[in-house]
Order: C-alpha cells, then sequence, then structure tokens
C-alpha cells in the first residue's frame, strides 16, 4: 500500500479516483469544518445504558457518529473498548470505523501499536489493509525506536506517543538524559528525524505525527519547535482539565493540531452542543 486514502473521505458521500496522502486529506477536513476537533469514541459499559452489552456499544458508537458527522472532521476510535469482547467486538469496531469512513470522517485508530519491525508490519496490515478497517491514523508507541514506527508509515499514517496526558507519564517523560534534553525532548526529536522521510508532497506535514498532550501548556512550545512538521493529536481537553487557550502555541498557521476530547463530548446530555462549544473555543485561539 502507499499510505494513500480515496476522496470518499474528503468530500461527503462523493468517491474519488484521485488518492489523497493522509496528511493533506487531514488538513483539507480541518479546513473544510473550521473545527480542529476528533471526537474519541471511548465507550466504558457502566456509562452506557442497559442491554445487551456489545449491542448497547454497538449503538452508542454509531449514534455518536451520525451526531458529529457534520460539524468534527475526525473521530478517534479506542480499540481497547471493543478489542475486550473479543472477535465479535473487533467487527463491531471494524463496523464503526467503516461508517465513520462512509460519513466523511478522518479515522484515527488508538490501538498504541509498537514492536520490533517485522511484527509493526502486521499490526499495521491490520490496521490499514484490510478492506474492512478503514483507518486512515494509529496511535504507536516509539519505545522500540525508528525501527518499530516505519512499518505503519509505510501502510498509513501514525502518531507517535510524545507527551501523554495521563499524570503517571511525567515520571518517565520528564526524566533528565546527559546531554540535557528529557526523554520526551529525545523521542521528540526522533519523531521529527524520521517524519522528515515521510512528508507530503501535497503540503509541508509528515505522514508521522505526535501525541501531545494539552494538559502539559507549559511545554507545548518547545515540543512544537521539535516538531515543526507534525501533525499535533493532543488529548486532554475537558474531562483531564486541559483548555482550548493551553495548546494555543501548537498550531502553525491555524493548521496541525487535532484536539482529542472524549469524555466531556460523548457523555453530555447533548453531545452536539459540547462539541459545538468547544470548536468555538479552538477556533479562537486557531484563528480558523
Amino acid at each position: 500500500m502507499t499510505g494513500h486514502h480515496y476522496l470518499t473521505s474528503y468530500r461527503r458521500g462523493v468517491a474519488s479516483t484521485s488518492p489523497m496522502p493522509e496528511p493533506a486529506l487531514l488538513e483539507s477536513a480541518v479546513r473544510r469544518t473550521g473545527a480542529p476537533l476528533c471526537v474519541g469514541i471511548d465507550p466504558v459499559r457502566n456509562r452506557l445504558p442497559a442491554g445487551d452489552d456489545l449491542q448497547v456499544v454497538r449503538d452508542f458508537g454509531l449514534r455518536l457518529v451520525d451526531q458529529l458527522a457534520e460539524l468534527v472532521p475526525a473521530v478517534k476510535i479506542q480499540s481497547a473498548c471493543y478489542e475486550r469482547f473479543g472477535p465479535a467486538g473487533m467487527k463491531v469496531r471494524d463496523e464503526l470505523a467503516s461508517h465513520a469512513n462512509n460519513a466523511g470522517l478522518i479515522v484515527v485508530l488508538d490501538a498504541k501499536r509498537g514492536d520490533i519491525g517485522v511484527s509493526s508490519e502486521h499490526y499495521a496490515a491490520s490496521a490499514f489493509a484490510r478492506p474492512a478497517a478503514p483507518a486512515h491514523w494509529i496511535t504507536i508507541s516509539p519505545y522500540l525506536g525508528a525501527d518499530g514506527m516505519q512499518p505503519f508509515l509505510e501502510q498509513g499514517a501514525a502518531f507517535a506517543l510524545v507527551r501523554t496526558s495521563n499524570p503517571g507519564g511525567t515520571a518517565l517523560q520528564t526524566l533528565q538524559l546527559n546531554d540535557g534534553r528529557t526523554v520526551a525532548h529525545a523521542v521528540a526529536d526522533m519523531v521529527h528525524e524520521l517524519g522528515e522521510a515521510h512528508l507530503d508532497d501535497e503540503c509541508h506535514w509528515s505522514r508521522l505525527g505526535a501525541v501531545v498532550g494539552a494538559t502539559h501548556a507549559t511545554e507545548i512550545a518547545e515540543l512544537r519547535a521539535r516538531m515543526p512538521k507534525q501533525w499535533f493529536l493532543m488529548p486532554g481537553v475537558g474531562a483531564q482539565g486541559g483548555s482550548a487557550s493551553d495548546v494555543a502555541e501548537a498550531f502553525v498557521g491555524g493548521m496541525g493540531v487535532l484536539v482529542n476530547a472524549s469524555r466531556s463530548i460523548i457523555y453530555a446530555d447533548d453531545p452536539v452542543q459540547a462539541a459545538q462549544a468547544l470548536i468555538q473555543s479552538l477556533r479562537e485561539v486557531s484563528s480558523l
């Protein structure tokens, strides 16, 4: 595979024979919607209505896509929420990804894969090569180094974990190395270097992006300086305490940022209203 997806995800409901690389596809979707927002579909069973577990999870995800497809450019599907149900859950996950894709949404598979090169090839094929798994991007772990990330970039696009939003990540990611950099800075430099070989010909962005938590606002400018050509997938706004103003320094000309919000939107009394409110706040800080 070349890592290109067709424009069924670019122009809603209109197929095209001209492939568009993932970074350009993402930029076009953000510009079209004016919303640098990705909604995370992370269904937790005890927060959903009564009924058959998997059926309730299935209906919840499909309904969210139908509600939000005209508002946002992307959804992030948390694979673990479906994998726990075994093969039937994986089938539901793939159905959701296909439904989102057909609705014109960029699909980010949140699976945080990462292994030696040959194993990563299999993980990448699972995300990108099967007709039933129409993901555009996948989240990956950079811990095994560049050769563990490379296979994902040959088949699609990926967001590497650089500075995560969870409190526990700080203990490792802020450790200082002998050269004065932190672990997160070293990972950011590796992501930038590898990403240079995977720049989109249609725009200046790389097919290798970075996960950077909005909960670390004071670190964002430094990470952007180290990764000027990476799309940032930014969790932490909303339920984790981050705000739209915290991500302002990550934008490059209004682009390059995809804020992820999950609980604050999907469990809101009115998900559409919650998404609209966050979109307005993000437009103010991004100049979109």
